[in-house]
């Protein structure tokens, strides 16, 4: 609804490739500042200084100009934290599978 989100998979590679809607698709005229997009990349750079390896996607590239970036994607395998914790599963250790 507000973003352009694309999953690109090349052998074993698999990035997302994201990039901000400047009106979201919506009923209404819904408008939004394109740069919150960026402010998300750069949150999920500066968070995996803190975060165990793995627990955030890697930052490939930034494309400011158009307010897009590409992303590491998680395994074919991953399962979603939404769909464990719809599932009853909740682990404090974390998951096998990463992002990176």
């Amino acid at each position: 609804m507000s973003n352009t989100v694309l999953l690109v998979e090349n052998g074993n590679r698999r990035l997302v490739l994201k990039q901000s809607l400047g009106k979201l698709r919506v009923e209404q005229d819904w408008y939004s500042d394109r740069a919150r997009v960026l402010r998300e990349a750069d949150a999920i750079e500066s968070l995996s200084a803190y975060l165990p390896p793995g627990s955030l996607p890697r930052i490939l590239f930034h494309d400011r100009e158009n307010f897009a970036f590409a992303m590491t994607a998680a395994p074919s395998s991953a399962r979603t934290w939404k769909s464990l914790l719809l599932e009853g599963e909740v682990s404090l250790a974390g998951s096998a599978d990463t992002c990176n």
